[in-house]
């Protein structure tokens, strides 16, 4: 199976529940889901997991797809790291399938799910302002979950 066959179809996969809950284990803990946007025009969508352990960053492509980068040196130590990324489609299929097992990210995968279905519905570069403000507003969600790090933060009881 080709990785790109992966990222077209990834939703047809039988992924068992174990995997997807353990994936969205480490996305919870590991993980950062990006839009970035460029003049409120260009949005790019991206979710990604940092790791010093490549054996981990491996498993999750060779069942998920996507990219891993690096070597990377750590600033503060002498340790390599790596980031695993998925772009795109990529990144909202496995959010949308892990997306039951999530508990710290739910509510900024959930903003890139429905960011990434508003931007396939409309490929024109203009967006009309009521989009925009739309997507703007779900960037802020997860933007806005990027700066509570570190906080302490109440979970659902699950």
């Amino acid at each position: 199976m080709q990785n790109k066959e992966k990222q077209l179809n990834l939703i047809e996969y039988d992924i068992p529940n174990e995997k997807l809950a353990y994936l969205a284990g480490i996305i919870d803990g590991e993980g950062c889901i990006h839009i970035n946007t460029r003049d409120n025009q260009a949005y790019s969508y991206q979710l990604s997991i940092t790791s010093t352990d490549l054996i981990l960053l491996d498993w999750i492509k060779e069942i998920f797809g996507g990219k891993i980068y690096g070597p990377f040196k750590g600033k503060s130590n002498k340790q390599y790291f790596y980031t695993w990324h998925a772009h795109g489609l990529l990144g909202k299929q496995i959010l949308e399938l892990t997306l039951p097992f999530l508990i710290i990210k739910n509510k900024s995968a959930q903003a890139f799910i429905e960011a990434m279905t508003i931007s396939s519905n409309n490929t024109t570069r203009i967006r009309p302002p009521h989009i925009k403000r739309h997507l703007n507003k779900l960037v802020g969600v997860i933007q806005a979950s990027h700066s509570s790090k570190g906080k302490k933060t109440r979970t659902e009881d699950f």
